[in-house]
This record gives C-alpha cells, structure tokens and sequence, in this order.
C-alpha cells in the first residue's frame, strides 16, 4: 500500500484566447501612448513597466490567476543548467544570424546607433533597463499571460506564437530570426507547470551577456566568422533542445 499523500491538483490560470488578445491589444494602446509622451519616450524603465508590466498585471487580476500563475515558478533546479545550456546556444545561433545579416544588407550603422545609444548610460543602469526588467516585465506579459492564454490551441501552436508575438513587440526587421529564436527557446523552457521563473532567469542572462560583449567587444564580425557561429548556434540548439527535454522528462517521472 502506497502511504504517500496523494499530490494536490495543479492549479491552473484560467486563461483564455481572448485574453492574449486582450493583453495584445492593452499593450499596444499603451505603447501608443508612451510614444505621445516626451517624458515616458525618455524613460527605459517606465516604458518597460508601463506597455508590458502593467497589462500583465491588469489581465491577471481581471481573471484571478495571480495565484495560479505565480506558482507555476518553481521549477526544480535540476532544470536550470539545461535551460541554461538551451539559451546560450540559441542566443549563439541569433548571433550568427545577426551577423550574416548585418554583412549582407550592411547595418553596421543601425548596430553601431543602438549600441551608442545603450552606452549613453552607465553599465549599472544598463543592466537594469536591458536585464532585469525585460526578464520581469516581458516575461510576464508574454510567458505569463499570452503564452497561458494560448495553451488551449497546443502546445507548439502557443510557443511559436508567443514567440512570434515577443519578435514583433521589438520592432526590428533586421533581428527578426535572432530575436525570435531566442524567444521560441524561453517559450519551450516557460512551457509547463514552473517554467515562468526558469524563462525569466534565463532572460536575464542572456541580456547581460549581450551587455558584457558590447562592453568588451568592439566592432562587427566578418561574414566568415557570422557563417561559424551560425553553424555551431545551430547544433548547439539542437543538442540542448533535446538535453532540456530529456531533463523535464525524467523528472517528471521521479514525480510519479
């Protein structure tokens, strides 16, 4: 006779479709707004807080699933070198995608803006503003609202939306894919019960890893050197795609 107790119920958002397009929309009302304003436009932080926080919040206490949410981020820590693992490939792969783009329709511009732009500000307030909020603030639109909501259309269905969704809120055409494909590997890894905290600390690291680089790193990678990230990204992904899967699994089963 089996003596355990018997496990509660996992408590599930009650989250619907129509709530992703609710959050869409919220957010891209208050994006609208900020960009009307002179003081929010110059506030990284606020803007943040304001288009991605905030609806999240706002959707989830219209729907009483704070609870249900918040403890979907215990995650066990057997998972995080896997998670781990599974972005810094994928941010290796957006990499290399993003050089061979930058070769081929010549960006060094556009790159060299936006990195003076980030190095305007001193590296504590960079780190703030482009590491942890986005790993709050984001992820708590996009994996703990939308990514919830779109559950019922399945499993790859909700992660490849969500992740498409993250892409286009960045506005940026020419990061298209690199974005994408680090946002599509914190949608596998936020998937399932706990996954929030997994995707946000993750997040987080592979931004203050872009920081580090932009702060050691000097100039753009030739086509070469884009080609040879591209390829080892790659396979990289592929391997800790099925590492993390592995990891999830078996400790699924010792929950058995």
């Amino acid at each position: 006779m089996d003596d355990r107790p018997p496990v509660p119920p996992e408590e599930k958002p009650h989250l619907i479709p129509l709530d992703a397009v609710l959050a869409i929309l919220f957010s891209i009302s208050l994006v609208l707004l900020t960009l009307s304003s002179e003081f929010l436009m110059e506030s990284h932080e606020l803007w943040e807080i304001i288009c991605f926080l905030l609806p999240a919040v706002v959707i989830l206490g219209v729907r009483q699933s704070f609870g249900a949410v918040l403890t979907r981020v215990e995650r066990p820590a057997s998972e995080f070198p896997a998670a781990i693992f599974l972005v810094l490939s994928a941010a290796l792969l957006g990499l290399g995608l993003s050089g061979i783009t930058d070769n081929i329709f010549d960006l060094s511009e556009l790159s060299k803006e936006l990195e003076k732009e980030i190095r305007s500000y001193g590296f504590f307030r960079q780190v703030i503003i482009f590491a942890v909020l986005p790993a709050v603030c984001e992820e708590a639109l996009f994996r703990g609202v939308i990514l919830n909501s779109l559950k019922s259309m399945g499993k790859w269905t909700a992660i490849t939306l969500t992740a498409a969704l993250f892409t286009v809120f960045h506005g940026s055409v020419e990061l298209f894919l690199p974005i994408f494909i680090v946002s599509f590997a914190l949608s596998v890894m936020a998937y399932g019960r706990g996954g929030l905290l997994l995707a946000a600390v993750c997040h987080f690291i592979h931004n203050f890893l872009n920081l580090l680089l932009m702060k050691w790193v000097e100039g753009d990678a030739s086509m070469a050197a884009a080609i040879v990230m591209t390829a080892a990204g790659a396979a990289l992904t592929a391997v800790s795609l099925l590492v993390f899967r592995k990891v999830r699994r078996d400790d699924a089963e010792t929950k058995i």
